[in-house]
Order: structure tokens, then C-alpha cells, then sequence
């Protein structure tokens, strides 16, 4: 370049490719390893100044056609984690072809259409903590002409953390249950454990029980020291366990129908429903359909009933409860406490009260023959009337009778 300046001392010249250059002499020269294109060129600016600071400025626009593609390229990222997706928008002009080299070890893109936008993904070096990837673009014209751009920058990628789930559980449990989910893979920092979105654990292993049925979204995010992340999305299924429970009525006695009545709450329809009546002679019955079962016990004593349920969903549940078979042994003998006269017309006979829970009613003989029934267990005293006061002896006894028609042994006798 030849400047025609005149009284310029210092010369500054912008060849228009971004290099810079300052002379004292009127001529300058200039290498260019870039393209203009074909239909543009460099734009060159000169700015002429004396040694009293005074200047002026002479710009020249497209004077210098460097012809030849003009290859570039702008990323969409140029730092993050793996796997890090990068679009790329080529910008190129007066190109025919291009070449995109990512030198990250996979096969370069080859582009034949202009204004092209396109996507890469890179990804960590198995031993790096951050990699980088100079990615080259190489474009052609439609004469053969090449020309190279390189992003000034690299990209960057950071090593994510890869969680490897172990779980001590099977899915679709009936509840309740325990489960455990651990993160084993020793690539990440910090855990975050949520269930139904509500935060749970910030340990690598989560414990916990689940008492409800339904389907639980489980989720765990996982960050390594650069703070890259990994997640994992989890359904736990579990399933509805029936509650069970059963009522006896009060015929509970030797030789005697008892009947027992279960009670199933579940929203699942029942499969199966078992009976076990605790006694060999009366095994375990299986009944599908009704909730309601009898039996008649043929021992006296305690007696073990279970009761079971199974739910079409395959769950079940059962309870166990001791009840008290009895017969006449069982019921406390009563006792009469004394017996008096009043006024040589009356007789009262006072007894002691009988505590049996199945208590009916007292029975009182006299001579040997039923005398009085009393059903009010709080009623102790009986009294008798004459008309004719009696020459012959007589004798009162008392027993007490259950509801099951069982009578308990007699008490002592009291004559006169």
C-alpha cells in the first residue's frame, strides 16, 4: 500500500482483516490469510497524523477482494456438562462445501448446504475431570478454493457423575414394606432423594417405609465435585394389604354353634378367606365367599382363632385372637350366707353374689325342686312366705345357670 499523505509524520493502517499496523514511511505491506469472498472486500482505513497531534482519516470500503470462501461458525456452548449438546449455526460465505471437525474422535460433518444449523454432542475423556475440543470448519468455493476457521475458543466439557442404582426391594410389594436405594457408582458428592416430590434423603442411600399403597415417583439427583449432575426417575408400586379383624358372639361354650363374623376393609376385591378354629377336630376352613363361619367347639378352654384374608392382588392379611371356650365347670359355685326367719311367717335366704360373665340367673331348689329363678345378678336375697308355718324339714341349695344352659354345682345345703 502506497499512502499519498501529506505533512504526516505517523501513519496507522487497518487492513479490514483486523490486523493493525503503524508506519513512518508512506508505504506498508500486508500478508492476508483470509478470504474477503467474491462479491465483498476488505475494507481499508488510514489515518494520517502530524507530530502536533493533528489527523485525518481515509477510508476505502471493499478496495482489497481477497477472493475465496469465508468460512465461520458460531457455537451455541462452548462450556458445560457432559453430555454437552452444541448447535452449531454455519455463517460461511461464498462456500459450496464445508467441513466440520469436532476433534473429539468421532466423524466429521459434511455440509454441502449454506446457513446450515446442525447439533453435536460431546462428551467428558473417561480420565478427564474437563476435556477440550478445538473444532475446526473447513469450507470450499465453488473454483476448489479452501479456507480453514478455528474457534477461538475450545469447548469444554466437565465430567458428569453416572449413577448406578441398587435396590433391596421387589417393585410391587404389599405394604407394608422397607426399601433401599443406594447410588454405588462413588462419581458423585451430593445426593438429593425425593419421593413425590417432597425431599427425603442427602445421602447416597435411602431407607424408608412405605405404609400406603399407590405409586410412588421417586427421584434422585446426583452432583460431583463441578458440579454436573444426573438424574434418575423411579415408579415404586405398591400394593394394598387388606386389614382384617373379627367379632365372636357370646355362645362360646362346649358343644354349642359359635359363630364368627370377619370384617375385610379393602378397596381390592377378596380371593380367599381362611378360618382356623384352634381345635383338631375342627380344622382349618376355607371359605371364598362368606365372611361369616360357625363351628362347635368339643373341648373346653382356650381356643386360638385365626382369621385370613387374600385380595385378588395377591396380598393378605390375618389376626389371631385367644377366646375362652366353656362348660359347667367353669361357672363359680355360689354360696348361700344365711337364712333367717322374720316374724315366723317369712324366710329370707341371703346368698353371696356370683362375678361369671356369663352369668344368667341365680337358681335357687328347694327339697329339691326348683324353687326360684333371679335374673338381676345385683338381687342377693330370696324370700319365701307361709301361710301355715310347716312342721317338716325343708333345704335350700343355689346354684348359677350361664347363658349357654350350662348349671354349676350346687351350694351347701341350709335345712330347717
Amino acid at each position: 500500500f502506497q499512502s499519498s499523505s501529506k505533512n504526516a509524520d505517523s501513519l496507522f493502517w487497518d487492513f479490514g482483516d483486523g490486523t493493525k499496523e503503524v508506519t513512518k514511511s508512506h508505504s506498508a505491506g500486508h500478508v492476508y490469510d483470509k478470504n474477503s469472498g467474491w462479491n465483498k472486500g476488505f475494507d481499508i482505513k488510514l489515518i494520517a497524523q502530524s507530530k502536533y497531534g493533528c489527523s485525518d482519516t481515509a477510508i476505502k470500503e471493499d478496495y482489497l477482494v481477497v477472493q475465496g470462501p469465508v468460512p465461520f461458525f458460531i457455537p451455541t456452548y462452548t462450556y458445560g456438562c457432559e453430555p454437552l449438546n452444541v448447535h452449531f449455526s454455519n455463517q460461511s460465505s461464498d462456500a459450496v462445501k464445508s467441513i466440520l471437525n469436532y476433534n473429539d474422535g468421532t466423524t466429521p460433518d459434511y455440509l454441502n448446504e449454506p446457513n446450515y444449523t446442525f447439533k453435536h454432542t460431546f462428551r467428558n475423556s473417561p480420565d478427564s475431570t474437563t476435556s477440550q475440543f478445538f473444532v475446526d470448519l473447513i469450507t470450499y468455493d465453488s473454483l476448489g478454493c479452501a479456507a480453514a476457521y478455528s474457534l477461538p475458543t475450545p469447548i469444554r466439557v466437565k465430567k458428569s457423575p453416572k449413577i448406578e442404582l441398587q435396590q433391596s426391594f421387589t417393585n410391587k410389594s404389599c405394604v407394608p414394606f422397607d426399601i433401599t436405594l443406594a447410588d454405588t457408582s462413588n462419581t458423585a458428592i451430593s445426593w438429593d432423594w425425593k419421593v413425590d416430590t417432597i425431599s427425603n434423603c442427602t445421602n447416597s442411600l435411602m431407607s424408608l417405609r412405605l405404609n400406603s399403597y399407590g405409586e410412588y415417583s421417586t427421584q434422585l439427583i446426583a452432583k460431583n465435585d463441578v458440579d454436573c449432575e444426573d438424574t434418575l426417575q423411579l415408579i415404586i408400586s405398591a400394593k394394598e394389604t387388606p386389614v382384617v379383624s373379627f367379632e365372636e358372639d357370646d355362645s362360646l361354650c362346649k358343644d354349642k354353634l359359635a359363630v364368627f363374623s370377619g370384617q375385610v376393609a379393602s378397596i381390592n376385591p377378596i380371593d380367599q378367606l381362611f378360618w382356623d378354629f384352634g381345635e383338631t377336630a375342627t380344622p382349618s376352613k376355607l371359605n371364598n365367599n362368606d365372611l361369616t363361619a360357625a363351628t362347635t367347639f368339643t373341648s373346653r378352654g382356650d381356643k386360638k382363632i385365626k382369621f385370613r384374608a387374600v385380595l385378588e392382588n395377591g396380598c393378605s392379611a390375618s389376626i389371631a385372637k385367644n377366646v375362652l371356650v366353656t362348660d359347667a365347670m367353669d361357672i363359680d359355685t355360689s354360696e348361700i350366707k344365711f337364712v333367717s326367719f322374720n316374724e315366723n311367717s317369712e324366710l329370707e335366704i341371703h346368698y353371696y353374689p356370683n362375678e361369671y360373665s356369663k352369668f344368667n340367673h341365680y337358681l335357687i331348689q328347694k327339697s329339691g325342686s326348683e324353687w326360684k329363678k333371679e335374673f338381676d345378678k345385683s338381687t342377693l336375697v330370696a324370700i319365701d312366705n307361709f301361710e301355715v308355718i310347716p312342721y317338716d324339714s325343708f333345704c335350700y341349695d343355689l346354684s348359677v345357670q350361664d347363658y349357654c344352659d350350662f348349671v354349676g354345682e350346687k351350694s351347701i345345703k341350709h335345712c330347717f
